[in-house]
């Protein structure tokens, strides 16, 4: 096992590389402990379980986080536990930081094994420019970035999409937003979404926006030989 540990005041991340491919990220803080495994090229899923105290409700959220995984070929093991805590945002960016971390992982092995791309979109084909709902991309330079652009305006897709709702009953828009910004920091890249098309049901923007993460992940993750041991961006090196 290839093992890095981070220990900061905001608590102790410990991945580990198997040597089949797959990752084990624990995170531990004085208010929860995550620990997941990711693996790759199985079809895509999430099995995950929260043990969490009876005034959170992320029931929702392992259903759209799935669209995520499947869109980039990737299964994930989830265990949650944080019974005194009372903030559903904790939550999922606890997890979104510790998936990000993984992901790193992940990428950073492959590129220096084998190459890989590095960066990716989930604009794959002429059409999707023009139908393509939602769109993501994603690079991995060592450092974080997340812009969401509106196709109205900011302030705007905040009370249409980002605050206030929750989804199914069960999840809460701004901790959605919230998770995609810690994956953004735990996989030290810049991402960017575009809603290309008004959305007024935020339930359909989250899913797209999940999907076509995924996708853009997928890209990055794909085998580019050209690239081996070299990450995208002018700042040439992950750490």
């Amino acid at each position: 096992m290839i093992a890095r540990e981070d220990a900061s005041q905001h608590g102790r991340l410990v991945v580990e590389q198997g040597a089949g491919g797959e990752v084990k990220a624990a995170r531990d803080t004085a208010e929860s402990q995550v620990v997941l495994e990711l693996m790759r090229g199985q079809g895509g899923g999430v099995r995950a379980d929260f043990d969490v105290a009876p005034s959170i409700d992320v029931s929702g959220f392992p259903a759209l986080f799935a669209e995520l995984c499947r869109a980039g070929d990737l299964h994930v093991d989830l265990s949650f536990r944080a019974t005194q805590l009372s903030s559903s945002h904790v939550v999922l960016e606890d997890v979104g930081l510790t998936f990000g971390a993984a992901l790193f992982q992940m990428l950073s092995e492959r590129m220096m094994v084998s190459g890989i791309n590095g960066a990716g979109s989930s604009l794959q084909t002429a059409d999707d420019f023009h139908t393509a709902p939602v769109s993501a991309s994603v690079s991995v330079e060592g450092r974080k970035f997340l812009k969401i652009v509106s196709a109205t305006d900011w302030e705007d897709m905040r009370w249409r999409l980002l605050l206030g709702h929750t989804l199914g009953g069960h999840v809460r828009s701004e901790d959605l937003d919230d998770f995609v910004d810690a994956v953004a920091g735990g996989l030290r890249a810049s991402i960017f979404i575009h809603e290309r098309r008004v959305h007024t049901d935020p339930g359909a923007f989250w899913r797209a926006t999940f999907a076509a993460l995924g996708t853009a992940i997928a890209e990055a993750l794909a085998p580019n030989p050209a690239r081996k041991g070299l990450p995208p961006g002018v700042k040439a090196t992950l750490f």
